[in-house]
């Protein structure tokens, strides 16, 4: 697995977490120690058999899978993880950046969990090419390869059993909800550009009223002059035309970049 701990990607997909926590509020984080998993990582559940033993639990952080759950022996530890150190390091893929846009469910191969997800964009291409050195190391050991087109993806939180169709649903309201938030947010931008337009024409209108007045001759010319710089300094350039500018685009959720393998 490649592991999301301690990149900024972490505090945004707990905001996320949180937010989809509201429409479906049985939602587990994947923050939270789960039941044992795969040696090389991924989300869902891995069977047990004669002769093989479970892996320790996993942390069960934020992380981006690279193979199946499967269940190993203990022989296969040592030549497996040799194996998949070897490929990986020959596959030549180093620090990347990575970023998520848009969500998905997914249900493990049991259908015993079903998963909300935050979609690879950039770096899909590099953790494809991860996931199939993988492949080659379980390959060798007779292990079932990863998804024949895989879906690079972070889980954000799941459910007990198959709930797609119920986790779907939340997730058309979210956008919905989300789309609403950006078009409010994109019309309050415009209200208040507007309003700096406004107060920007009035304060031109003032230097130009001051500057006027103190370019005619007369006994009090010392005092006009006065009056048209303190116009002049009103409509300096302030942090007001910063916070004016409309924003130049909003995402459904945030897309945090960062490097990291």
């Amino acid at each position: 697995m490649v592991a999301v701990q301690g990149l900024a990607l972490e505090g945004a997909l707990d905001a996320l977490y949180r937010k989809l926590r509201r429409l479906i509020p049985d939602l587990e984080p994947v923050t939270k120690p789960q039941e044992p998993a795969a040696a090389a990582g991924g989300s869902g559940g891995g069977g047990r058999g004669g002769g093989r033993e479970s892996s320790p639990a996993c942390n069960g952080g934020y992380h981006i899978s690279l193979s199946r759950s499967v269940p190993i022996t203990r022989a296969q530890i040592e030549p497996l993880t040799t194996q998949l150190a070897a490929r990986l390091e020959a596959a030549g893929i180093g620090a990347f950046p990575l970023t998520l846009c848009g969500l998905r469910t997914f249900a493990n191969d049991e259908g015993s969990r079903s998963f909300v997800s935050a979609m690879v964009a950039t770096g899909e291409r590099e953790v494809v090419g991860l996931v199939r050195a993988v492949d080659g190391a379980f390959e060798a050991h007779g292990l079932p390869p990863f998804y024949q087109e895989p879906l690079p993806h972070v889980s954000v939180g799941w459910l007990v059993g198959d709930q797609r169709p119920r986790i779907q649903a939340a997730l058309d309201r979210f956008t919905r909800q989300q789309q609403a938030a950006a078009q409010q947010a994109v019309a309050q931008a415009k209200a208040r550009a507007q309003s700096s337009q406004a107060t920007t024409a009035l304060l031109v209108a003032a230097a130009a009223e001051g500057a006027a007045r103190a370019t005619q001759p007369a006994a009090g010319s010392q005092h006009g002059a006065a009056a048209a710089a303190g116009a002049a300094s009103a409509f300096s350039l302030g942090p007001w035309q910063h916070r004016s500018r409309p924003p130049k685009g909003h995402d459904p959720w945030p897309v945090v970049r960062c490097s990291g393998r």
